[in-house]
């Protein structure tokens, strides 16, 4: 029996070996390949290809977060954290600068809006730190009913 590191081309053919078979033909998988994904790999449809250790697809980093791409998916969830907790807190200054020249709506909603994406990002980063504390990735958490 060969087997091989990628999917299978349902093109060609394809054997089911049931019990009790297989053992009474030596070659019996000569001409057919029979292939299974990794253990924790799936097919990421947006991006078109198998990932280990699928997370799930970004649309904000455009690439699907997997096996080689998890920390540095991290540590950007972090720098967008960072950087708007930052812009948040530079607006919530202005807000307070602007009362005394009585223009203060338009820096209060900017710094609403700036808070709202600050906890967001936040939300996002201590999910995604919870996931890889207890090493599971976000399609293994949402799919834990059926695994």
């Amino acid at each position: 029996m060969h087997v091989r590191k990628t999917g299978y081309d349902r093109s060609g053919k394809v054997a089911a070996l049931f019990t009790g078979q297989g053992s009474q033909y030596v070659q019996m998988f000569e001409d057919s390949q029979l292939n299974w994904p990794p253990m924790r790999a799936a097919y990421c449809r947006p991006a078109r290809r198998w990932v280990y250790t699928y997370d799930h697809y970004c649309p904000f980093v455009g690439n699907a977060i997997g096996e080689r791409n998890r920390p540095r998916f991290l540590a950007f969830l972090l720098a967008q954290t960072v950087a708007l907790g930052r812009l948040a807190a530079i607006a919530e200054a202005a807000v307070k600068w602007a009362d005394v020249f009585s223009g203060s709506e338009r820096a209060f909603f900017l710094a609403a809006a700036l808070g709202v994406l600050f906890l967001v990002a936040l939300g996002f980063l201590a999910y995604h730190a919870f996931l890889a504390l207890t090493n599971m990735t976000t399609n293994e958490f949402l799919r834990a009913h059926k695994l």
